[in-house]
């Protein structure tokens, strides 16, 4: 037990664990020290509670750290990474090689930086208990104390299943190693400061017994941290108990290839900042928009944290603070569609004379329907898509539209997308209902069936694709999707006054009412009757077209089209 601990503290009898937050991380912490009563412990109690405290503050430091650039990524997993296999003692040959890397790491993560300019910490980090760099390494090359360098020391240790020696002059000599790399690397920085160039080392080998047994044929989930490739993240990812979307694992999936192709697949323990640099980069340089560049690096970050809450065996993420200039400005604002837009539009033949399109992501009919659905519903352009002969109901006069994920390939955003609307009475004039019983008694399943279906994309990404050429000629521009009929029935609905909660039922938005709104009020489909009476379009003028002359249902289909993504 040593004489003093550096976070213990006593007022009266009693004692407190107190730690100084670094002045580089007060603003990320929210305060410049931390301080708690220790309870009802004697001296050597507290002592030892003061310290297990003191660790985890330091990692939360080490994590803040590499979160705001300033340090590289942890070394050291949790102890779970390593629980299955039994440590043992390091050699000094050993000891040396991670030493170097030790220091090498620094100066890297040193240099980072730098090239992105980021500020330099006030003061040096704390790099033992409560010592600061400065000063622990000082002491440690002056023979004094090693203790400052020793969390540091079986940090870099233990991410290899390794351990000091527990006889004192062993341990002492290997501290000693792996003072003196960090002391070069410090000296290393200072002279930086002082404008001398000073290169980062290039990368050192291990020596052959820390190389251990092959494990890249282990299963992800058994891999050691040592190991562990974001692949390996990505599979486990893919495969857990609630699976992301096909359109996600195929995203990602594209990400990690060229993630392994641009960065060279470095075991996620040794994965820095440059490599998120580096990678950003080759986005950019494509030609890719700022935004895509940010949401493609931000999968690797996803499965970082899917690894950091769900294997532990890395602590953080270094992507964390990259910037990718310009993705703020390129994200484009959906706006509604304006009267003259709308116009232009529904001026169209297809609407004018129901002259369907030839394109096959128009899906025939759908390329009528969809768009004039949507302005009448504001729904998302997959849950027209993906609707069911079925999902149209009629209770008396009344016809109702029912929007739902009741097969496998269909999908919805989230719970409250799930509702049933009635028919807006435009729908029914232009014969809506009429076409849905043609389709049953075609045999049709899908209200429509020619549609094609992407495993990535959903019922709507092809239709989506055919409907952007489509509304371009038109003249709308790139704020104005097919997304955008849901903001101008939004905006129709508020500007009528409309109930707030059945303006969200309607359109199937989250409510972000009181607890008495999302809980207790309930509406049903025959209430929102008005809210659908008020959605009217003066500057639409649709005759009713169908069914043209000649027209019949197509023919059934065995199953539901499904188009794969084109590599």
């Amino acid at each position: 037990m040593p004489k003093k601990t550096s976070y213990l503290v006593t007022k009266g009898s009693r004692y407190y664990f107190r730690i100084r937050v670094p002045n580089e991380l007060r603003e990320a912490i929210g305060k410049k020290e931390h301080t708690e009563a220790l309870g009802d412990l004697n001296k050597a109690q507290a002592e030892v509670q003061a310290a297990r405290l003191g660790a985890d503050w330091q990692a939360r430091f080490l994590r803040e750290r590499h979160a705001l650039g300033f340090a590289p990524h942890p070394p050291a997993p949790p102890p779970q990474a390593v629980a299955a296999v039994a440590p043992r003692v390091a050699t000094l040959e050993e000891v040396q090689a991670l030493a170097t890397m030790a220091g090498r790491s620094m100066l890297e993560a040193d240099e980072e930086m730098r090239v992105e300019g980021l500020p330099a910490p006030s003061s040096s980090p704390e790099f033992g208990p409560g010592v600061e760099l400065d000063v622990a390494l000082p002491d440690a090359i002056k023979g004094r104390s090693m203790d400052g360098v020793a969390i540091q020391a079986e940090s870099w240790l233990g991410s290899y299943g390794l351990v000091l020696p527990e006889d004192p002059p062993a341990r002492r000599r290997m501290l000693y190693v792996f003072a003196m790399s960090m002391a070069k690397a410090r000296k290393g920085q200072k002279l930086r400061d002082e404008g001398e160039p000073v290169d980062t080392p290039p990368e050192v080998g291990l020596p052959s017994s820390l190389a251990g047994p092959d494990s890249s044929t282990l299963p992800p989930a058994e891999k050691p941290a040592s190991a562990l490739k974001l692949r390996d993240v990505y599979q486990l990812w893919c495969n857990k108990a609630k699976k992301p979307s096909a359109k996600s694992v195929s995203v990602a999936g594209r990400v990690v290839d060229i993630f392994e192709e641009v960065c060279g697949d470095p075991p996620l323990m040794q994965l820095t900042r440059k490599h998120g640099l580096q990678l950003r980069d080759h986005f950019l340089s494509t030609g890719m928009a700022p935004v895509t560049a940010r949401d493609r690096l931000g999968w690797v970050t996803t499965l970082l944290r899917y690894e950091m809450a769900e294997g532990q065996r890395i602590e953080s993420d270094p992507w964390t603070n990259i910037k990718v200039e310009g993705s703020s400005e390129a994200v484009i604002e959906r706006q509604a569609v304006s009267p003259a837009q709308m116009t232009k539009l529904f001026g169209h033949e297809l609407f004018q004379a129901y002259k369907l399109p030839r394109a096959r992501n128009a899906g025939q009919d759908a390329a009528y329907w969809l768009p004039i659905m949507g302005a009448y519903t504001g729904a998302r352009i997959t849950e027209l898509a993906q609707l069911l002969v079925a999902d149209l109901k009629q209770d008396g006069e009344q016809w109702f539209l029912s929007i739902a994920a009741s097969e496998e390939w269909q999908s919805v955003k989230n719970k409250p997308s799930e509702r049933t609307i009635p028919l807006h009475v435009e729908l029914v004039r232009l014969g809506l209902p009429e076409y849905a019983v043609v389709m049953q008694k075609a045999g049709h399943k899908r209200l429509f069936p020619v549609l094609p279906v992407s495993e990535v994309n959903n019922a709507g990404g092809a239709f989506s694709s055919w409907f952007s050429k489509l509304k371009t000629s038109s003249g709308w521009g790139l704020d104005t999707t097919f997304h955008s009929f849901r903001h101008t029935v939004e905006t129709l609905l508020r500007r009528a006054e409309a109930y707030p909660l059945h303006i969200d039922k309607y359109v199937g938005h989250q409510h972000d009412g009181g607890e008495g709104s999302k809980t207790y009020a309930k509406v049903f489909p025959e209430d929102l009757v008005k809210v659908a009476g008020l959605i009217q379009h003066d500057s639409i003028a649709l005759p009713r077209v169908f069914p043209p002359e000649g027209w019949s249902a197509p023919a059934p289909v065995a199953a539901v089209l499904m188009t794969e993504r084109r590599e």
